[in-house]
């Protein structure tokens, strides 16, 4: 909420980068559950 000038399209290739495993999914919502959970188990 801090900057709502970026679209939610910049969003997801910020995650990909984040998240290289879970880029394939190319899902934003599921790359966050995914790297929560492998941070958590790891």
């Amino acid at each position: 909420m801090n900057q709502p000038y970026i679209p939610p399209l910049q969003q997801i290739p910020l995650q990909r980068r984040l998240y290289p495993n879970q880029g394939r999914m190319g899902r934003p919502t599921g790359a966050r559950s995914g790297s929560n959970q492998n941070r958590g188990r790891s």
